[in-house]
């Protein structure tokens, strides 16, 4: 059985023992640090995890989740080398298994001369678009570095750039009310960071609702034309009553839509009558 798992490290056999999986995802860049997941089998030897980026040692920056690691990792505009290492026990065999991965990180932006929110702003509406102004221009791969989390859950946010020095942040929806939420992205040195807090939520809009009172015109409400039908899809219907035929005016309504007649000859005329 030894000289099979030998095989199988070296990549020799198609598959390698699940016990023995050790996968290095591809880093996730954004907010100025690198997300790193590790993959782990199920003959892991817990505590036996070394990383190291750039020859720093990094472990202490991970997480154990269901099937692995998790790690976020400051890192510097340029290239950079992550190297992994653990122990696997197969067989009673202790087996060591070695990774390493290269990215480079993108270029970093220049300094923020302005923001609103300012960081440690309070009360700043849900629904506000975030604004940096930059003291040069930001490139297109650096705009993709920005990530919005809240309570630290990461928010989707659209960038868009009105000029080169200036961006404006869209976040999906609105965010959470009064908690602390945290925009990072790439610099030159690492993740730059700005953190401001939320509005709480304000209570619900009283809207007087009475849909037996006819004289509220004011919201009117949506449902004041609906009566019970239990043959419509929804249970309701309108209570308009629409004609089907030729339509029939009668009193006022029709006073005021007939057209006016055409003078006739056996009608007098006014200067007629006067003489």
């Amino acid at each position: 059985m030894l000289p099979l798992l030998g095989l199988a490290l070296a990549g020799c056999l198609p598959d390698v023992p699940a016990a023995l999986r050790f996968e290095v995802q591809d880093p996730l860049l954004a907010g100025g640090a690198a997300r790193v997941e590790i993959r782990l089998g199920s003959g892991y030897v817990e505590d036996s995890l070394e990383v190291s980026l750039d020859g720093e040692r990094v472990e202490s920056l991970f997480a154990r989740t269901a099937d692995g690691t998790v790690g976020r990792l400051p890192a510097a505009s340029g290239p950079h080398q992550l190297r992994a290492q653990a122990r696997f026990e197969l067989l009673r065999q202790r087996v060591p298994r070695r990774k390493v991965v290269r990215f480079v990180s993108p270029a970093g932006a220049p300094e923020l001369e302005a923001s609103f929110p300012t960081d440690g702003a309070a009360s700043v509406p849900r629904s506000e678009w975030i604004r940096l102004d930059f003291a040069a221009e930001v490139v297109e791969e650096t705009r993709a570095s920005f990530e919005l989390a809240c309570l630290g859950a990461v928010r989707p946010v659209a960038v868009h750039a009105l000029r080169s020095d200036f961006l404006v942040l869209n976040p999906e929806g609105e965010l959470p009310g009064g908690v602390d939420c945290r925009l990072a992205w790439q610099a030159p040195d690492g993740p730059a960071e700005l953190f401001f807090a939320t509005a709480p939520v304000g209570p619900a809009a009283h809207v007087v609702y009475d849909r037996t009172y006819r004289a509220l015109v004011a919201p009117l409400p949506d449902d004041f034309w609906l009566v019970p039908d239990p043959a419509s899809p929804t249970g309701r219907t309108s209570s308009w009553v629409f004609p089907t035929g030729s339509p029939t005016w009668s009193g006022s309504s029709r006073r005021w839509l007939r057209r006016p007649r055409a003078p006739t000859a056996s009608a007098p005329s006014a200067r007629s009558r006067s003489s």
